[in-house]
C-alpha cells in the first residue's frame, strides 16, 4: 500500500520541482527542523537566496517514489527477491545522496567556520566576544575560534542550569550589561542573527554599531570600526 501512495506523490513531486517557491522550501525544511520552524514562526524571510538549488532535490526525490518504489514490487512480485533486494539498496543509498546534497545546499547558513575565521583575525586576546540568544546553534564558535564566547539573553534552552552555576557568574550577560561594554573602551565583538541593528541597536543605547560582515546566517558587530 505504501508503494501506491508514494507513486502519485513522486509524481507529484516532479511536476513541482519545475515551480518551487520559498514558500514550499520554508515548509519542507520547518517539518524537518525545528530551527526553520522558529524562523517561520517569527515571520521571518526565507533564508536562502534562491530555491535553484533544492529543485533538483525535488525532483530526484520524485523519481525515486515514482519509480523505484513500483520497480522493486514489481520484482517482488516476479520472485525476483534478488534484484528487488537491490533497487532497494539502491533507492536507500540515492536518498542517502539527497540528503547529504541537501546538508551541503544549507550547509553554509548555518556553519560558524567562516565568522570563526573571521573573529580569529580580527579579535586581540584582550578583545571579547558576545553571541546573542541562545548558543544551541552557534556552538562550532567555541571550537573554530577557541576563545570564551559570552552570551546575551543565552540563559534558555540547554545553558539554562549551568547559567546558575557559580562558574557561570560573567559569562550571561543582559541588555544593561551588554550596553555598559559597549560604552568601554574595550573592544567587543557582537555576533547576531538580526539582519538589521534595530533591536541590537536598541541593546547598546544609541551607541555606535558597526557592521563588520555577514556570515552565513550571522552578522558581525562591533563597537569600535575596523
Amino acid at each position: 500500500m505504501a508503494t501506491f501512495g508514494c507513486v502519485p506523490l513522486g509524481f507529484f513531486l516532479l511536476d513541482l520541482s519545475e515551480r518551487l517557491t520559498p514558500q514550499h522550501i520554508f515548509a519542507w525544511l520547518a517539518e524537518m527542523n525545528v530551527y526553520y520552524r522558529i524562523l517561520r514562526e517569527q515571520g521571518r524571510e526565507f533564508p536562502f537566496s534562491s530555491v535553484a538549488p533544492f529543485a533538483p532535490l525535488a525532483k530526484g526525490l520524485g523519481l525515486v517514489l515514482a519509480f523505484g518504489l513500483p520497480l522493486s514490487l514489481f520484482f517482488y512480485w516476479l520472485r525476483r527477491t534478488h534484484l528487488s533486494f537491490l533497487v532497494i539498496t539502491g533507492i536507500a543509498a540515492l536518498l542517502a545522496g539527497l540528503v547529504f546534497k541537501l546538508v551541503l545546499i544549507i550547509e553554509p547558513h548555518h556553519s560558524t567556520k567562516e565568522i570563526s575565521f573571521a573573529l580569529n583575525a580580527q579579535a586581540r586576546l584582550e578583545d571579547l566576544i558576545v553571541h546573542e540568544g541562545s548558543l544551541e546553534y552557534s556552538g562550532g564558535l567555541p571550537f573554530y575560534t577557541g576563545r570564551q564566547i559570552y552570551l546575551l539573553n543565552g540563559n534558555r534552552g540547554d545553558l539554562e542550569f549551568g547559567s546558575r552555576q557559580p562558574e557561570g557568574r560573567g559569562l550571561f550577560l543582559n541588555d544593561a550589561e551588554l550596553a555598559r561594554l559597549w560604552e568601554g573602551k574595550q573592544r567587543v565583538f557582537l555576533i547576531s542573527q538580526l539582519p538589521a541593528p534595530g533591536t541590537t541597536r536598541g541593546r547598546v543605547s544609541g551607541k555606535p554599531l558597526f557592521l563588520l560582515g555577514q556570515y552565513g546566517s550571522r552578522f558581525l558587530y562591533s563597537n569600535h570600526g575596523s
